[in-house]
């Protein structure tokens, strides 16, 4: 199982899929590092399950957070997208690694 990284840029308020779900594979987060261009909550979801809190950012803000294989951050469902959900309209850029596994 290797470890992938995505891209994060988007700026949509609501749902924003950063990876798509594949039947029979979950993605366990490792790490993620979050910039915001203005206020805006932040969460994770998994397919419809939010998997994370909301974490508030103002503008030229960050989150970051490291884990593991191990030891994953956050884990989707087999078969759901992994989503950033945002509270408004606002730019957030950054990356988000996590490793696909077969459940």
């Amino acid at each position: 199982m290797a470890t992938k990284t995505v891209s994060v840029s988007v700026a949509g308020s609501g749902n924003n899929t950063l990876v798509t779900g594949v039947a029979g594979h979950l993605y366990k987060v490792t790490s993620y590092a979050l910039v915001a261009n203005g206020t805006v909550g932040v969460k994770f979801i998994s397919g419809s399950t939010d998997i994370s809190g909301v974490m508030p950012l103002i503008v030229n803000s960050g989150v970051s957070a490291t884990g593991s294989r191990e030891d994953p951050l956050l884990e989707t469902l087999p078969g759901d997208n992994l989503i950033i959900n945002l509270s408004a309209a606002v730019a957030v850029t950054g990356h988000l690694s996590y490793v696909d596994a077969v459940s």
